[in-house]
């Protein structure tokens, strides 16, 4: 039988290596906390004379951390097929939500507790062979982005073969102005979702309340008539539903098709486009939308019983229902929309949020300002004139989106995305102004003296050089 107290000392961390063998005398081992937890010595079983202890302030149960530690310890690697853990019940029986939250809780969060000092600093410049921009990335703080850089440097060396391999595309109209049109889609995309999104969740208006009638636009729906019949939280992951017209056939083919779907545009082709009417016979459809699927909201209204349309395409989702009449309710509605869609061919009037939901906002009313002036210069591109357009921006988003990547991967890899790099910047632009160092990062006397002092160095520096200033 073996003691082992609190106090350990560095030379005590060879004590463990005496028990591992076996041929051992030592059968039972009373250690602390601090035994358990810092130094590693399997055992077969693990006894815990009490899961509570006294942190110093109050006493309380052990966290899941500490006990994974200490509990880790049986089992022997090669010699036990199982570990044996033991909580003695000296009084009461411990709750099971305690011992549930103490092994199998969260967790305590790990932060890293590296700072940068002006010691630090100024100590770091001295040494030509270490740089602090070197010592930030093997901290603790910067684990969590630096861990897959590995990783992350061999798929920027395969992005930017595959960057390197790009072609120019071969249309005399496309290689005119492809890259501004796809510039300007790119920026009409990202304000009417803005714009969009704050008119949906305003919260004064109800811009998509049920019975708007909106332009989807969507991989499945283009350009199509709908109509709002739900509306779920206001946030930015606001969902809700919409009945869209389509074509009978292309619904039932997209239903039993079993072809794998193209690639997803990055940005959507803004385009002129008329809305669309039905070849066949006009059908139906309930998708469930966000922001950035409605290509419009119109000032136009129905009014429709929600509550029966769902609740009749929820019947006839059921497959033994599949081919039950749609409801009346449905029906009028669809003959309205396509009605609507007939009648106004080129779209109908937009609803203005400034004008109409009368959202004064400044930054609102700029972009909404931005995205008209953007809309009326859409339609001047010469690539627009281009048979094979579709082709040619698909080729051309994929390649930007390779770029993006391409350079996603060179900041994470760079310096520039340390977390501590500004306040580095910072710390540096103070020093060359108290003349502890000059422009070229070299040290000057104050620097010098700064080094040797522990705390507070930039103040009892000053304080130095002030009174021998004086005293001179």
């Amino acid at each position: 039988m073996s003691v082992l107290i609190s106090s350990l000392e560095v030379k005590d961390i060879r004590f463990p290596t005496s028990l591992e063998g076996h041929g051992s005398d030592a059968m039972l081992l009373f250690a602390t906390e601090t035994f358990a937890m810092g130094v590693n010595m399997p055992a077969r079983t693990v006894v815990f004379d009490t899961i509570r202890k006294h942190d110093g302030k109050s006493p309380r149960n052990l966290l899941p951390g500490e006990y994974i530690q200490m509990a880790g310890r049986a089992g022997r690697r090669g010699l036990d097929t199982t570990g044996l853990v033991i909580i003695l019940c000296k009084g009461d029986v411990p709750e099971i939500s305690d011992l549930q939250a103490m092994m199998q809780g969260k967790p305590t969060h790990l932060e890293s507790r590296f700072r940068l000092t002006y010691t630090m600093i100024l100590n770091l410049l001295t040494v030509a062979v270490i740089r602090v921009e070197d010592v930030m990335k093997r901290s603790f703080a910067e684990f969590h982005t630096r861990k897959d850089s590995h990783q992350q440097e061999v798929e920027l060396k395969t992005l930017s073969k595959q960057v390197e391999s790009i072609k120019k595309v071969s249309c005399y109209l496309c290689q005119e102005d492809l890259q501004e049109y796809y510039n300007t889609c790119k920026t009409l995309n990202e304000l009417r979702y803005a714009l969009q999104w704050t008119s949906i969740t305003h919260s004064q208006i109800k811009a998509l309340s049920i019975g708007r009638v909106v332009v989807v636009n969507t991989e499945k729906h283009v350009h199509a008539l709908g109509v709002v019949l739900s509306l779920y939280a206001a946030n930015r992951h606001s969902k809700f539903k919409t009945l869209v017209i389509c074509d009978k056939q292309s619904q039932d083919r997209n239903s039993q098709s079993n072809e794998v779907p193209a690639r997803k545009l990055k940005v959507k082709m803004v385009l002129k486009t008329n809305l669309y009417q039905p070849e066949g016979i006009c059908w139906h459809d309930v998708v469930e939308l966000v922001a950035s699927d409605v290509y419009e909201i119109t000032s136009k209204t129905l009014d429709v019983n929600a509550e029966k349309i769902l609740s009749d395409w929820n019947t006839r989702q059921i497959p033994r229902f599949r081919d039950k009449a749609v409801s009346q309710y449905t029906s009028v509605v669809v003959q309205e929309l396509l009605r609507l869609t007939e009648d106004n061919p080129e779209g109908l009037p937009a609803l203005n949020p400034v004008k109409d939901l009368k959202i004064q906002d400044m930054d609102f009313v700029e972009k909404f300002i931005k995205m008209q002036s953007l809309q009326e210069k859409v339609t001047d591109y010469k690539c627009l004139m281009c048979q094979a357009l579709n082709q040619h921006f698909a080729e051309h988003d994929y390649n930007m989106e390779l770029k993006e990547k391409v350079k996603v991967l060179y900041y994470q890899l760079s310096e520039e995305s340390l977390l501590l790099l500004p306040e580095y910047h910072q710390r540096i632009q103070v020093l060359e102004k108290l003349n502890f160092i000059d422009n070229k990062m070299s040290l000057q006397l104050k620097g010098r003296v700064g080094c040797e002092i522990s705390h507070h160095e930039l103040i009892l520096t000053e304080l130095i050089f002030e009174f021998f200033c004086r005293k001179s």
